[in-house]
């Protein structure tokens, strides 16, 4: 990520044809917000558990739903699919 920053400060100063100043600075700030919250999650290792576990437990929740749905059951079909 650091690097990314730092090719996209460079583009910045030199110029670039294809990305205006805008266009630059934009993905300047969506790569420093991307890194500070990366670096918020890895600083806290127990938000970064719960995230994990969260998507587990969704992904477990869809995957019930998928079989209600394909088992012919009338009220999860619908939530299948949307």
């Amino acid at each position: 990520m650091e690097s990314r920053i730092a090719r996209l400060r460079a583009r910045l100063k030199t110029g670039d044809p294809d990305m205006t100043s805008d266009e630059i600075e934009a993905a300047i700030v969506r790569a420093e917000a991307k890194r500070a919250a990366l670096m918020a999650v890895e600083s806290d290792p127990k938000e970064g558990a719960g995230l994990l576990a969260a998507r587990a437990n969704a992904a477990e929740l869809y995957r019930r739903q998928i079989a209600l749905g394909l088992g012919g059951d009338p009220r999860a079909t619908p939530k299948v699919r949307s």
